[in-house]
């Protein structure tokens, strides 16, 4: 078990994390997108709020789509994970039929804005968890005890 001084939630799950090998900073970033994913299936595949979110993002990244289809065979299921994906699918025809319908210069626009990646909503909730972990680190590092 680490020593660190921990005062929070996150201080806690990083020390644990510092107690096992390899680096803590990797496991809590896993820890972290394992339990966010488990939660979008266990509480919001059916909110609306977050499936306008998604469907604004434009859905997940190739590499949390797989992610949250895995996680949800591992609940002994695939509905969760295939209702956010078809969400995806859905919002990703749309932009197809866009550039489809455009003409001319607006077809090349329609084209390029269709082929950037997504607002994966998974990313963004990883990236402000990294941000996180890495200032709490910090704190504690600078911590005498």
């Amino acid at each position: 078990m680490s020593r660190l001084p921990v005062r929070t939630g996150a201080d806690v799950h990083l020390a644990d994390a510092f107690g096992k090998p390899g680096c803590p900073l990797c496991r809590e970033r896993v820890r972290t997108e394992s339990a966010y994913l488990e939660s979008i299936l266990a509480e919001s595949v059916n909110d609306v709020g977050f499936r306008q979110a998604l469907d604004a993002g434009r859905g997940f990244c190739r590499g949390h789509s797989r992610m949250i289809l895995a996680a949800d065979r591992a609940r002994a299921g695939s509905l969760g994970g295939a209702i956010l994906l078809r969400a995806t699918l859905v919002a990703r025809l749309r932009d197809l039929e866009a550039v489809h319908e455009a003409g001319g210069w607006s077809r090349s626009r329609r084209a390029g804005e269709a082929s950037r990646p997504p607002g994966c909503l998974a990313c963004v909730r990883i990236v402000e968890s990294d941000a996180g972990v890495v200032d709490g680190l910090v704190r504690l590092a600078e911590d005498p005890g």
